[in-house]
């Protein structure tokens, strides 16, 4: 995979000055949203007025397990709660991931792109882009996986953004803002396996062309 093409982050609401001049130095021109339109109302987006590039948000129907709707109290009661989500997220985000992906075969890059977490869906779409690209399952889950500080930091920030979350305990909590390539697996293995993804992703609007042209944007040609 070619650098500098496409970065990954936790929600960009909050960034600071020295956040967008890291941001400015890397050329970025694109932003990709994947939160629920709840999450942006709730928490806002990426600052447009102190940085101008395309913002694009891919409407995400899932939003993390916070609240007192019956999803939420169910998806909390589990004892793997995001073994459940990713199997939603790969259910219901298919037209989103399809269109991001197409952008990523245009003129958008560099970009960015972030959920609120910066792990699970975007997670499972910085996988689908290394499958896309060529790169084995077992290096695109190497790129997944988020290390423990990062993870540490996400107990933090969900806390933040939703204290109801504090109900979970610190295990469950710990491993709900942490990675697992279990979960990635599940979720391809919902649409067929991994082998299954350029037809998938086709199916939902990002064809053959699209995918060879994100093969010629990725591909590092040394």
């Amino acid at each position: 995979m070619a650098p500098g093409r496409l970065f990954r982050s936790a929600s960009l609401d909050a960034i600071t000055d020295r956040g967008l001049d890291v941001l400015r130095s890397r050329g970025l021109r694109t932003v990709i949203d994947l939160r629920s339109q709840s999450e942006v109302d709730r928490h806002g987006r990426f600052p447009l007025d102190r940085m101008q590039v395309r913002w694009e948000h891919l409407v995400s129907s899932v939003t993390p397990p916070a609240g007192d709707d019956k999803r939420s109290v169910d998806m909390r009661a589990m004892d793997d709660p995001m073994a459940s989500m990713y199997l939603e997220i790969m259910s219901t985000s298919g037209p989103a991931f399809a269109r991001g992906l197409r952008m990523l075969a245009d003129d958008a890059l560099p970009a960015i792109v972030h959920c609120t977490s910066g792990k699970d869906r975007t997670g499972l779409f910085v996988v689908l882009l290394h499958l896309v690209v060529g790169v084995p399952l077992e290096t695109a889950l190497v790129e997944y996986r988020q290390d423990d500080e990062t993870s540490k930091r996400a107990v933090e920030d969900m806390l933040r953004r939703y204290p109801d979350m504090q109900a979970l305990g610190p295990e469950k909590l710990a491993r709900t803002s942490g990675t697992d390539a279990k979960w990635v697996i599940a979720a391809l293995d919902s649409i067929g396996g991994e082998r299954a993804v350029p037809d998938w992703l086709a199916s939902h609007g990002c064809d053959t062309r699209d995918q060879a042209k994100i093969r010629a944007s990725f591909i590092d040609p040394q």
